[in-house]
């Protein structure tokens, strides 16, 4: 399995037809605007917005824990109170109305980080374990993931997933760029505040991203170029933003 490997659409299609069907919604959230399956899971009614969902809180890795009371936590690397918004496609305002269709909305309960109790309506209700329940976390989501994958027939020569769940926030940050949306605005909508900062590539990333789109432009298409990059070193960033440059490349008579 390549972690740095983006599934197609069909592929995405075929995970949320084969997973849990509880879980369909959390594929479409993550490959549609971008999300963590931690924050996927935590998705609520105070999310859903006129075109768009606000991004809050994700669920913590011991909501599992029979004790744990802080369920529901700020973004990774963020505060509480700040949020992230992505525009919301068709095809995910679709899939939130059936899931409503099918599943009831269940009242959370949690103590945010500042001791304050809060209750949320969530859409992917806590599964009962030992007689009480408990929120669905990544954890939970990844083995789902696996066991769709496996159903779907998308996997590798050796018979594994092709993906984890992290590849369909690569495929909607590589459909993104593909289509334009500048890095600035992708950089906000899959991993950022609402401020949103500006993501910059490292030199050996701008190196590796601007050689390929001057060769591109220079030797047309067809060609095959290798990138090497060391474990950790950002090869994802360099495969979205290489995308970016040569989503719409043209020559001096616009073609």
């Amino acid at each position: 399995m390549d972690e740095d490997e983006i599934p197609t659409l069909g592929e995405v299609d075929l995970i949320a037809e084969h997973i849990s069907p509880q879980y369909r919604l959390a594929v479409y959230l993550q490959s549609g605007t971008g999300q963590r399956p931690s924050e996927a899971l935590a998705f609520s009614t105070e999310c859903r917005r006129s075109g768009f969902v606000r991004v809050r809180r994700q669920v913590s890795a011991k909501a599992h824990h029979d004790d744990c009371r802080t369920a529901l936590v700020p973004l990774k690397h963020r505060t509480e109170g700040e949020y992230r918004d992505v525009p919301a496609a068709p095809v995910v305002e679709q899939e939130i109305d059936d899931h409503l269709s099918r599943w009831a909305l269940v009242s959370v309960a949690f103590t945010g980080l500042r001791g304050r109790r809060r209750r949320l309506e969530v859409f992917f209700p806590p599964r009962r374990q030992r007689g009480k329940g408990v929120m669905p976390t990544a954890a939970t989501f990844g083995c789902h993931f696996k066991k769709a994958c496996a159903a779907a027939g998308v996997v590798d020569v050796d018979g594994k997933a092709k993906y984890t769940p992290g590849s369909l926030r690569r495929f909607f940050t590589s459909t993104a760029l593909g289509n334009g949306v500048p890095i600035r605005e992708v950089s906000r909508g899959s991993d950022s505040s609402g401020s949103g900062p500006l993501l910059l590539p490292r030199f050996h990333q701008w190196e590796a991203v601007t050689s390929i789109v001057a060769a591109a432009k220079e030797e047309g298409v067809g060609h095959r170029y290798l990138i090497e990059h060391w474990a950790g070193s950002g090869a994802t960033n360099t495969i979205d933003w290489t995308a970016h440059g040569l989503a719409r490349p043209h020559d001096a008579v616009g073609v």
